[in-house]
């Protein structure tokens, strides 16, 4: 038996029981309160020394490189739906993204889980979920993503395009030509 078999298994042994997830929730909830308040002292010195414009460029270039080491896009070729989603734990790094990105994104609530190993997690998902704000966030931090997380963006950007295009329909009036070529994909 493997090491990574019996942790599971020992994970699997031991459910914790609802008030050891109050426990750990309090602790982590009175850990995020302290780390928003010096973030906020932070962002708040940051600003004042760098000046309002260009903070704003450090928390675009800040959030282009949080989002090409954390963030995932996937979409669904048969309703043409996307999502664009990053998981955390720390929801002040979540908070600092969304308004980075002038407000655009949900984030969740706080839910929990188990990690692989069987520890105890708590995380919130900051999600982006219309094509509108899509767009918009591909706008503010697009140009300054690696090549991998700027060809999921751009994958994820064509999906209503591409289901419009399989089903025959008209394209809207912003696009102004395509070119189709064939992939096993498409198919």
């Amino acid at each position: 038996m493997t090491g990574a078999s019996k942790r599971q298994k020992a994970a699997q042994a031991h459910q914790p029981s609802e008030a050891e997830w109050q426990l750990a929730q309090n602790n982590f909830l009175q850990r995020e309160d302290r780390r928003r308040r010096a973030e906020a002292r932070w962002r708040g010195a940051a600003s004042k020394r760098l000046g309002p414009e260009a903070y704003a460029l450090v928390e675009l270039g800040w959030a282009a490189g949080f989002w090409d080491g954390e963030g995932h896009g996937s979409a669904s070729q048969r309703g043409g739906e996307f999502n664009c989603s990053l998981d955390q734990e720390d929801r002040v790094l979540l908070e600092r993204l969304q308004s980075a990105l002038g407000g655009i994104g949900k984030i969740s609530k706080l839910r929990r889980r188990r990690s692989k190993g069987g520890k105890l997690q708590f995380i919130y998902t900051y999600r982006i979920s219309n094509q509108r704000d899509l767009e918009s966030v591909w706008l503010l931090i697009g140009l300054h993503l690696g090549p991998a997380k700027r060809d999921q963006f751009a994958r994820t950007l064509s999906v209503p395009i591409v289901t419009l295009l399989r089903n025959e329909k008209a394209l809207p009036k912003t696009v102004t030509s395509a070119t189709v070529g064939r992939r096993k994909t498409l198919r």
